[in-house]
């Protein structure tokens, strides 16, 4: 990159939000909820396709918030251990809502490597693992909570960064598997770049082929 002009595959492009990207997560979220009538998220099941609107995608979601608000609320770090399940979706999209880091964690590993993730941390954490993750979209009514539960506000005065926005892994293939650091600003201007390279917008459908716990699949998914 030279004074903000990015070459891809042979094409010279300035990309119009960057470094310009004015708010942040929650900001962009809160955004999208005023026009929420469009289908947000299609799963497919047992050959079986289910949709779901960003309104009812959202009414889970802050579901989920107000259960993590509860169970985690001395918590500054969320991991979640699932595949590409819708209720994953929802508790990722709630935990960064929540303005906890957010740190996605392999399900094909096991306990003895989640340990070793959790105590290099330098905060305190808490894992949903399956099958809360993974409840099928067709039981997703069984996640329910007591209505006294409520999210908090999600409204903030300003923009506002977190610099320790998500936490993902490397592969671990040419060694240990390590943790890589990643600040919300970087994950918006890599979504603002995503969008401008690969021309998305509103209208755009996403298939997410890789799992949500990559970071290219999660920033797409954003």
């Amino acid at each position: 990159m030279i004074d903000n002009v990015y070459k891809f595959q042979g094409q010279t492009f300035k990309p119009k939000l960057l470094p310009r990207f004015g708010c942040n997560f929650i900001q962009a979220y809160e955004a999208r909820t005023k026009n929420s009538s469009d289908i947000w998220i299609s799963v497919f099941e047992k050959e079986t396709e289910y949709h779901k609107t960003f309104s009812d995608f959202d009414i889970d979601v802050r579901k989920a918030q107000a259960y993590i608000e509860d169970v985690a609320k001395d918590k500054a770090v969320i991991c979640t251990i699932g595949f590409n399940s819708y209720l994953h979706a929802v508790f990722i999209t709630a935990t960064l809502l929540c303005q906890k880091t957010l740190f996605l964690l392999n399900p094909n590993e096991n306990h003895e490597f989640y340990s070793n993730q959790t105590e290099q941390l330098d905060k305190p954490s808490f894992a949903f693992y399956d099958p809360l993750l993974n409840i099928s979209i067709e039981n997703s009514a069984a996640f329910s909570l007591p209505e006294t539960l409520k999210p908090s506000s999600l409204h903030v005065l300003k923009t506002r960064w977190s610099t320790e926005f998500i936490y993902v892994n490397t592969s671990g293939s040419t060694g240990q598997s390590k943790i890589v650091r990643q600040s919300e600003v970087a994950v918006m201007s890599n979504v603002a770049a995503l969008s401008e390279i690969h021309q998305l917008d509103p209208k755009s459908s996403i298939a997410t082929c890789l799992p949500l716990f990559h970071v290219n699949a999660l920033e797409f998914s954003f």
